[in-house]
Formats: structure tokens, sequence, C-alpha cells
């Protein structure tokens, strides 16, 4: 009875943590695609979000103390409320779900929100 043995070469990834908040620009440098995970907190009216050339487009308004979560890993949106209860809010989305492309990426965060800064994007750049 015997293993083989694979001959391989052996990488070492790492994960940096990344984000945007508010109407900024970053840069992403990753070897793989990386989902992205976009806060919205209230209070907005009807969202509209352009992430590289994407425009993720919420239909309805957000109040103060919620927020909405977009996990484009997961191509899920997510409405929580100021008591923590969270809905699936599928049919008020555009169904854009955006990824951090592989390579360098110059990243632009421009909201449709009074307050900018209630707007923050993150994800994680894979690194060798």
């Amino acid at each position: 009875f015997s293993i083989p043995l694979k001959s391989s070469e052996s990488y070492g990834r790492d994960l940096l943590e990344k984000s945007i908040v508010g109407n900024d620009t970053g840069e992403s440098d990753t070897i793989e695609n990386a989902g992205a995970l976009i806060t919205i907190n209230g209070p907005a009216i009807k969202p509209i979000i352009s992430l590289n050339d994407y425009s993720i487009e919420y239909d309805m308004d957000i109040l103060e103390g919620a927020k909405i979560e977009i996990d484009s890993s997961k191509s899920t949106i997510t409405h929580i409320n100021s008591d923590g209860i969270k809905t699936n809010v599928m049919k008020y989305y555009n169904h854009q779900f955006p990824k951090i492309e592989n390579g360098i990426n110059q990243l632009k965060v421009l909201s449709g929100i009074s307050n900018a800064n209630n707007v923050m994007v993150k994800w994680n750049d894979l690194k060798l």
C-alpha cells in the first residue's frame, strides 16, 4: 500500500480587508474576483449608488435607524430595521451584484444619498 505524493508549489494566501466610506475612491489589487458588502444606512430616499460601471438601485425609502446590506458574493440584499429584524428585499432591487475584478481596479462610489457617509463598501483583496 502506498500513497502517491503530490508535487505542487505551496502558495501562502492573505486576505487584506479594504473599504470605501461615502463618495470616495479606492484601489483594489486582488488575484481573484472578490465580492463586496455594500451597506446603506438610513435615512435615504430610493438610493442609487454607482460602483465602477454598475448602478445599484433600491426602489424604496430607508428610514432612520434602518439599513440595507447588499452582499455581491452571495447575491443577496437584506433590509435590517431598527430592531434588528432582517427581511429579504430583492423585489425592490435592480439585481446588480458587482464584483471587485481580478487585477488592479480603481473603485469609485457615487451615492444618491444626502449624507454620503451613510454608504460603506467593504471587500477583501486576496494576495499571494
